[in-house]
This record gives structure tokens, sequence and C-alpha cells, in this order.
């Protein structure tokens, strides 16, 4: 029986390529960032050929690591910054994991246009220690992306919690958006973007909490520092900073206790902030996927703005 060819992520320096998206390096809290969440965002569906793709990946992948399975994914269309007096306006739509492994990360994936790419907002944050050390985790080989890296915590806000949990719960909403009395209803819009908003900013704290086992009350007020996007299959990020209470040895001890999500990663890291820096960006020494080597960029450009 022919085997798929599944273009291996961490064959090639290209990964480690970003760019950045845009930066906020004062960083922003919750109430700074307003959220539109609409079908008009989606991905645009290409020819029969690349839709069947997205199947016969899926059925692939689904076989060869038991692990993966399907979820709604918020998808990333663009980030709009006007001025300093305007809030940024980050523009959502709705996707899932399937899509986006048989579209970003199919082997054809530059083929495709970003429109017709599922490209779910991934997070990631930088946690700082009381000891000025920033943490990292080894990738596990049994993750659906870039396994085998060295990443921040980080993982996906979750359409699920502002109760979008398939598709067809999307089609639903977005056929009575667009009824009359719902288009009369603005606040009921605005109070489900602002929901996800919050699932923005709470969904980056409960990854750091699964995966380092940190418990939330060590991790102070996340700032969201910008977005980025991989280069290679086009992965978008927004990046958060957050200081932890905890000293390095501590934070060590407590993922050596087993946090909920092992099983995602087989280490976890510490490392000087200033040594950290120069190696992600200046020498590239650290393997590191570029949606994330794009976060320690906006590292940079907030700490270069006087955060100690």
């Amino acid at each position: 029986m022919a085997t798929m060819a599944v273009e291996d992520e961490t064959s090639t320096a290209r990964i480690r390529a970003f760019e950045v998206i845009c930066s906020f390096p004062d960083g922003i809290s919750e109430s700074e960032l307003k959220v539109n969440c609409r079908g008009q965002n989606d991905r645009q569906q290409s020819s029969s050929d690349n839709e069947s793709n997205i199947d016969a990946i899926w059925k692939y992948r689904t076989s060869t690591n038991s692990s993966l399975f399907n979820g709604t994914k918020f998808r990333f269309k663009n980030v709009q910054v006007h001025n300093a007096s305007s809030p940024p306006m980050l523009n959502l739509g709705v996707t899932d994991y399937k899509s986006f492994l048989g579209t970003n990360c199919a082997p054809n994936w530059q083929q495709l246009d970003p429109s017709n790419m599922a490209s779910p907002l991934g997070n990631a944050a930088i946690v700082e220690t009381e000891d000025e050390r920033v943490v990292l985790l080894k990738r596990s080989g049994n993750v659906g992306e870039a396994p085998h890296t060295v990443v921040m915590p980080g993982g996906h806000p979750e359409p699920e919690m502002v109760g979008i949990r398939t598709i067809d719960d999307w089609k639903k909403k977005e056929r009575n958006a667009d009824s009359e009395e719902q288009r009369n209803a603005d606040s009921d819009d605005d109070g489900f973007n602002d929901d996800i908003c919050g699932e923005l900013w709470d969904s980056m704290v409960r990854e750091v909490v699964e995966e380092t086992g940190i418990p939330r009350e060590a991790l102070g007020e996340a700032l969201c520092i910008g977005f980025t996007r991989r280069v290679q299959n086009y992965r978008p990020d927004i990046i958060f900073f957050i200081k932890c209470t905890l000293s390095s040895d501590e934070v060590h001890r407590l993922y050596a206790e087993g946090p909920e999500h092992k099983s995602e990663s087989t280490d976890l890291i510490t490392m000087d902030r200033v040594e950290f820096m120069k190696q992600v960006i200046k020498t590239d020494s650290i393997n590191m996927p570029g949606c994330h080597r794009g976060g320690v960029e906006l590292y940079c450009r907030f700490f270069a703005q006087g955060r100690e």
C-alpha cells in the first residue's frame, strides 16, 4: 500500500524563518485589543483536488499518530493597527485542526493561496522566572507539528470555550448573526467578541499551567507583545510576556512532578534571558520554529523598552 509523503518539518532550517506581523513593544492588556470574528474571515475552499487532499492527509496523519484529534480553532486573517489612539483589531474566523494539517502543513502548501489555508492562530508565552530565566520546552515526537524542537509554552485559544465546538456550531451562529433580529442586537456580537478576547488571554495562561506545572497564582498579568508568522507553513502566533514569581529551580521541580500535558514535551529548560535572546536571534543556535523565534524578536523589542 502506498504511503503519503508528508513534509518533515524539522528537516530544514526553513522552519526557523519568521516574519513579524505587528509589534507592541510596551505590551498590551486584554482591554486594549479588539476582536472581530465573522464567517467572512473563514478559509475559502479551493479546487476539489485540494479539498480531497485535506481528507487524505488527515486519514494518513491519524493512522500514524493516534493522539491527534480534530477540533475547532480560530482562523487568523489579519491584525489592523491604525494609530496609537485606536486599539488594534484582530480579525478572526473559525477553522479546524484537520484543515490546518491538510493545508498549511500539506506537502503542497506553497502552491496554496493564503485565503485557502486554515492558518489557525497559535499562542506562545515568554515566561520569565523570578531569577530572570526564560522557560522553554523540548517538544516530543508525539505532536502534530514541529516535533523535537525547542519552544516556549503554547498551543491555541479554543473556540470550544466560547461555545463553538464544531464547524456546524459556527455555521449555525453565523446564520443567526445574518438574520434581521441578530443584526439589530449589536450587543450580542460585541459580547461574543469580548468572550473571544478573554479566551485569547485565558488560554495562554492555561497552556503555561498545563505544560509546565506552574500554578496560575504564580503567574503575573499576561501582556500581548505582538503577532508573528512562521514562513514555512504560513503559521501565525499571538505572543505574550508573563512574569513568574517562582525561581527556575522551583519551576524545574514542578515540571518533574508531572504537568497535565507532560506527554507533549520531553524536557523543560530554563535559560538566562540575555543569553536566550542571543542564542535564538543572533546566533540561531537553538532549533526553534519560526513562529516562536519571531516571538523572541518581539521579546527583544519589549526588553529594549526598559523591562527589567
